[in-house]
């Protein structure tokens, strides 16, 4: 990832607190997040992804492009997390989900690569709730593309 020379995120201003806030989240809550806005190499320029979920959970980390504000791309992560560690749930690509952006929206995901690793991008729909690759709405079609 290229950071600009005057970036201010928390990882370039102070990589220890940066490192020690992970690692605190890690032993706490068994994962932590990034979120990238400045990543040139993803459709939308975000790539907000989750780290431990492997490790600790046996589940694949997750990741979102989309470009939502970052509680509610945090909130979702939060809910998916929950659901793997508490109710012994299992996403999988190309599967349709329901209840988690609440009753009227299903969620689905794809198989990608974010870095090094295999990770679950979660496809967020339109307004009109379409996630069909060849049906959603054109704004929201890049999420289905690989950054490889």
């Amino acid at each position: 990832m290229k950071h600009e020379n005057n970036c201010s995120c928390c990882r370039c201003c102070n990589p220890e607190l940066a490192d020690a806030k992970e690692k605190l989240s890690l032993k706490e809550y068994g994962w932590f997040a990034h979120y990238v806005t400045d990543d040139d190499s993803y459709p939308y320029g975000v790539n907000y992804h989750t780290h431990g979920i492997k490790e600790n959970f046996n589940h694949s980390d997750f990741q979102i492009v989309f470009p939502i504000d970052p509680e509610v791309s945090h909130m979702i992560l939060f809910n998916l997390i929950n659901k793997i560690g508490h109710e012994k749930k299992t996403f999988e690509a190309d599967k349709k989900y329901s209840k988690i952006l609440g009753n009227d929206y299903l969620l689905t995901f794809i198989e990608v690569k974010e870095g090094n690793r295999k990770v679950l991008r979660l496809i967020v729909p339109g307004k009109d709730g379409e996630l069909d690759e060849d049906k959603i709405h054109l704004n929201f079609k890049k999420q289905y593309r690989s950054n490889d």
